[in-house]
Formats: C-alpha cells, structure tokens, sequence
C-alpha cells in the first residue's frame, strides 16, 4: 500500500511538472482524442492526392471541390449548432464522428465531382460542430481551473498522434498497392472508435444537465443567436481570434513557401522549418500550460501575439550563409512555435469562460465558423500578397498581431479575470 502511495505522488508530481491535469476516470477521452489525430495524421497528407488518382479528377477541381464543401459547411454549422445545446456536447460528438465515418466510407464511391462535393460537405459540416462540441465537452469533463492543462494535453497528443499518423498513411500508401483507399478506410473505422470512447467518458459531478427538447432550451435561452451575436465582450474576442488565425495558418501556408522561394533557401529549409515547429510544439506544451496557470489568459494572447512578431520579424530578416539561414530560421521557429502553443493553452478556457452554460454550443460554434471564416480568407492575404511583395505579408501578419495586442488589452478590462 506504501508503496502505491509513493508512485501516485511520484506520478502526480512529474504530471504538475509537465502541466498536464489528472486522466483518471477520463483516459477514454484521452484515448478519444489520440485515436482521432492519428486517423487524421493518415489522411491529411493524401487529401487532394487520393481523388485525383480516385476520382481522376484535376487538382484544380478537388480544390474547387474542397472550397465549395468549405463555404457550405460555413452556411450549414450555425444552423446545426444549437443541437449542442439541445442534446448535449457528447451526443453532438458521437453524432459528429459517425457521419465522419460514413463519409469516409463513402469516399471509394465518390467518382464525380458532385459527390466529392457532397462528401466532403458532409465532412466539413460534421468537422465544425465536433470542434464546437469538443470544446464544451472539454467544460464538462474539466473543473475551469484545469482547463488549460487539458487543452494542452489535447494538443500535445494531438501532435503527436499527427506525426505518427503521417508516418502511419506513408507506410500503408507504400506497402498496399491500394494504399490510399486502406487509408481511408482506417480513418472511418477511427471516427468509429473514437466515437464509442467519447460516449462512456465521464463527465464531473457538477457537470450541467442539457435540455431534451426545443421547448426546453427556448425556456432557458429564448433569444438563441441572438443573444450571441448581441454580446459585445464575446464579439470582442472573435475579432481578436480574427486577427490572430492568419497566423496560426502562417506555418502551413505561407511560411514554407517563402522558405522555398528564399535566396539561399528551398524545399530543405522549408522542411526543416515545418519540422522544427512539430517537436518545438511538443516541447513547448507543459511550460506554457503552467504559465496559463499563472497569469491570465488575455495576458497570455498578448505574450502569444508579441512572439509571432517576433518569429515573423526575424523569418523576414533570413538570408546570408546557410549558418547565418538556420541559425535564423531556428531563433524565428521557436518564437512561433511558443506563440502558437500559448495562444492554444489561452484561447480555450477563455473561449469557454465567456460562453454562458445555457448557449455554450451556440456560443462554441460561432467561433468555429469564425475559424473557418478566416480560413477561407487567410489564403488570399497569405500567399495572394506573396507574388506582389516578399515582406508583405509578414508585415501583414506583424500589423494584425499588433493590433491584437491593443484589442486584447481592451477585452482585459472588459472581463474579471483571476490574474488581472
């Protein structure tokens, strides 16, 4: 018994040291979590490659195709996110992933571009409500100071069941001569599992009940969007994700190109920069989760912002010697890898503090069209200015960045915050 004891302090004091919360009772959603970015990992890079050599479409059409699910799905989540206030975050969630499953299951059929469109809206939409509903499950199965641990756990697994997932899909792509269709396959079998751990996780005792009809949610929130989109503190923070997403989206879609097309530079530099984000993520993970613990989260955003300043700074000031190049890319890597880490770590629990428990699931969706919003804008600023000007959508990016930090300082004054 002595000894038990002493490995769960032993255990508890390295989990502290690392800033993760406590998984017992939980790992089911921990196992959720793992499970569903591994089959994501597998897919991601093989997103365009598998209809094109499918389907036989161009790439020019799948990406018209993932374009056009992208806008449907904006027009269709607000419609279906208030079933997150309705049936509660875990039936949203299971829901959510068994339409992912069919989707994927269908993929092998979806031989024309009208049913590429088709399954990829049915993947975008169930994408968007499942991060909605993820991130008020997250309130449900975490006391708010514990919050920010399991955001960070969240994304450190996620990162890592990424990369093996990659690794994973290159295997079976190489080995299989129907590679990609395994793939596929796998990632629908998944949602599946992952969908049966989410409906037996646990959530805490104090955790809120959910209405189970239209009726009952209109007697607890009778305005619905409306009150949403009427408060002003909330909006306050959209604006702020905003501005701050393009940068989030940097590492993937400018970033590497601007690498590439460097003087100096190319395809090397550009792979190790992605690299380098991957394991700096992983490492930055606990100490910025413990830093969420000591000061507040807009405090946090505002560190967050400053870094990709910096990163995007020093990435526009790389050039000269192959040393002079990596010692550059490293200084600017790690800037942004701690920024995006912090900014992760902050915006969920702030997210979830200003969503009221009645509308949570409008309130977390509307944020997560607000996200996809901006990913539909984010491309045009990113590499649209690039061809125009090296440095301007660095500059972009520094100006956006700046005037989140003004904003952020605002909301700061608007909400009462532990920290403050």
């Amino acid at each position: 018994m002595k000894k038990v004891q002493i490995d769960s302090k032993q255990s508890s004091s390295l989990r502290d040291r690392l800033g993760f919360p406590s998984i017992v009772g939980r790992r089911r959603l921990v196992a959720a979590v793992t499970i569903d970015a591994i089959g994501s990992g597998m897919f991601m890079p093989f997103a365009v490659l598998y209809f094109v050599r499918h389907a036989h479409l161009s790439a020019a059409t799948v990406g018209a195709c993932l374009s056009i699910a992208a806008v449907c799905a904006l027009g269709l989540g607000m419609p279906i996110g208030g079933a997150i206030d309705r049936f509660g975050p875990r039936a949203t969630l299971v829901v959510t992933n068994v339409a992912c499953a069919v989707a994927f299951a269908a993929f092998p059929w979806a031989v024309s571009s009208w049913s590429v469109v088709a399954v990829l809206t049915v993947v975008a939409t169930a994408d968007t409500i499942y991060w909605a509903a993820h991130a008020a499950f997250v309130s449900l199965v975490a006391e708010e100071a514990e919050q920010a641990r399991w955001f960070a756990l969240e994304r450190w697994l996620r990162l890592i069941g990424n990369v093996f997932g990659v690794t994973l899909g290159f295997v079976l792509a190489s080995v299989f001569h129907s590679g990609m269709t395994v793939i596929v396959l796998g990632n629908a079998v998944s949602y599946l599992v992952a969908a049966q751990m989410l409906r037996s996780t646990h959530t805490r005792p104090s955790a809120p009940t959910f209405a189970s009809s239209d009726a009952d949610v209109q007697a607890e929130s009778p305005q619905g969007y409306k009150r949403v989109f009427s408060d002003s503190t909330f909006l306050l923070f959209m604006l702020i994700q905003f501005l701050l997403i393009p940068s989030v989206l940097a590492m993937t879609l400018l970033i590497p190109l601007y690498l590439a097309t460097a003087p100096g530079g190319g395809a090397w530099l550009a792979g190790l920069a992605l690299t380098l984000n991957m394991v700096l993520g992983i490492v930055c993970q606990p100490p910025a989760a413990r830093l969420a613990e000591r000061i507040s989260a807009t405090r946090l955003l505002q560190i967050a912002a400053g870094l990709w300043i910096a990163s995007f700074v020093l990435f526009g000031l790389l050039g000269g010697s192959r040393l002079a190049l990596v010692t550059v890319l490293a200084l600017a890597s790690v800037a942004y890898a701690a920024a995006e880490v912090c900014g992760g770590v902050a915006g969920g629990p702030l997210l979830t503090r200003l969503s009221p428990e009645g509308l949570r699931g409008r309130y977390m969706t509307v944020n997560q069209v607000a996200w996809n919003a901006a990913k539909v804008v984010s491309p045009l600023l990113l590499v649209g200015t690039l061809s125009s000007n090296r440095l301007l959508p660095l500059g972009s990016l520094c100006v956006l960045c700046g005037v989140a930090v003004l904003l952020l300082q605002h909301l700061n004054h608007r909400i009462s915050e532990p920290g403050n």
